[in-house]
């Protein structure tokens, strides 16, 4: 009786973790019924809002990987200044958020992508692969310490990438990302 008792018992654990494993891979984001373009927009808005999963639900393979690599710091540095701060440390702001505020001097770090231009470098409707070119500016919080309180500009960086997308499982994913101008 024993032995049925301790099978039984293991059989409902294993129920239990396959359950939870099958249910946070499905809280996961995904590009699913995304169009290429949109693929391609959703990455580098997910910049701008610390969303490093969606980032990398956007990539396939060690495309993006630096990119992704930062913006998961800065999600890390983020969380642990407001925790070590109790919420006394300046809020991230995102570039789009900056710059609709008239974008001047901030005691907020801004932090994201600014200016986005997609555009489609393949002619016609290929269903298997898709290249495009993004222009951009990526803002990150001043380097250095500032005075205590005093408004700072972010750090401007220009960028052009050209991303080739594939199908994967029959979605969308970069699968090839070039950054061609600094």
């Amino acid at each position: 009786m024993a032995i049925i008792a301790g099978v039984l018992i293991a059989a409902a654990a294993a129920v239990i973790i396959a359950y939870s494993v099958v249910q946070s891979r499905a809280a996961l984001p995904s590009t699913a019924g995304m169009e290429s373009r949109q693929v391609v927009a959703a990455y580098y808005r997910a910049i701008g809002e610390l969303d490093h999963q969606l980032m990398d639900a956007c990539v396939s393979g060690g495309a993006g990987k630096d990119d992704i690599n930062m913006v998961a710091q800065y999600f890390v540095i983020s969380r642990m200044r407001q925790a070590y701060e109790m919420g006394a440390a300046p809020p991230l702001l995102s570039a789009e958020q900056w710059q609709a505020g008239g974008g001047g001097p901030v005691d907020a770090q801004v932090f994201g992508v600014s200016g986005l231009i997609i555009e489609k470098l393949n002619d016609g409707d290929d269903s298997s692969e898709a290249r495009y070119r993004a222009s951009y500016t990526l803002y990150l919080p001043p380097q250095g310490e500032g005075e205590a309180g005093s408004a700072r500009l972010p750090a401007a960086f220009y960028h052009v990438d050209e991303l080739t997308l594939a199908r994967k499982r029959g979605n969308w994913r970069i699968t090839g990302l070039r950054r061609t101008a600094d």
